[in-house]
């Protein structure tokens, strides 16, 4: 709303509005951020209960709890019951966070060449990041992504996906590893092929495979150069096929698909 305030200066008469002013609960939620801050709080720590908050930031009930209840869908706390229940910390969840970008990227119209371009800077990066933490259980499980004989091409391709999921889920840098999983997520749930053809799809397979288990040689020779290399080669490889088989995303990315588990 404009201002009508008559102290407001003739210029900015029509164009001036006063800032919003927050709710209370929120000014609330806000400051025991910086109070988790402040006291250098880990996960499993608890905050003080409520009736202590209650005086501490001079509210009544009904607003602290609104406050903690913010906390909570922001996945920062969780609510124990019992004599020592109260807000405990909490790390928010994979889930959660996927869940709010991809809330924010629904209405951002976003497609399959966004995607290729993120892919194409984040995968290899992620994937030297990875060289630090092989061992041989973790080159077992990449083996094992390879590994699929299904004629279902739906199957076949969520098991491509897997392989760059475990690579994600092993990445020591939490921002590339994000980042990877939750654009493979993507791939797997909210893109469809218009052009399904077996040619085409067998030759998409047939690529994955090679430039997988080039990775694989790759890492267990912790050669970060062709690891970076053999992963970029891998996602221009995918681009290319996805259009070729005229990938579209889904109309929506709102609703993750039941029974995924993220």
């Amino acid at each position: 709303m404009k201002s009508s305030n008559s102290n407001t200066p003739a210029f900015l008469a029509e164009t001036y509005e006063q800032p919003k002013l927050r709710k209370k609960s929120d000014q609330i939620a806000e400051e025991m951020k910086r109070l988790i801050v402040i006291r250098g709080m880990e996960v499993g720590d608890r905050l003080p209960k409520e009736r202590d908050l209650m005086e501490w930031f001079a509210c009544g009930k009904g607003t602290m709890r609104e406050a903690l209840k913010s906390l909570e869908i922001q996945g920062l706390i969780t609510m124990r019951t019992g004599p020592k229940g109260g807000p405990v910390l909490r790390e928010p969840s994979y889930a959660r966070a996927a869940e709010q970008l991809r809330t924010y990227l629904n209405f951002k119209h976003l497609n399959i060449g966004h995607i290729y371009d993120a892919r194409l800077i984040i995968e290899p990066e992620m994937a030297v990041a990875v060289v630090e933490a092989i061992n041989d259980e973790l080159l077992h499980d990449l083996s094992r992504a390879c590994q699929h004989s299904d004629n279902n091409s739906e199957i076949v391709r969520h098991r491509e996906i897997d392989f760059h999921v475990t690579l994600a889920r092993h990445c020591p840098n939490p921002l590339l590893s994000f980042q990877s999983l939750f654009i493979s997520n993507l791939l797997s749930d909210f893109v469809r092929f218009d052009n399904p053809s077996n040619v085409g799809f067998s030759r998409f397979t047939k690529d994955n495979c090679q430039h997988h288990e080039q990775l694989i040689n790759a890492f267990s020779a912790q050669n970060h150069a062709d690891v970076r290399d053999i992963m970029r080669a891998h996602m221009e490889s995918a681009k290319m096929h996805t259009m070729e088989l005229y990938g579209t995303m889904a109309d929506s990315i709102l609703l993750a698909p039941q029974g995924v588990v993220l």
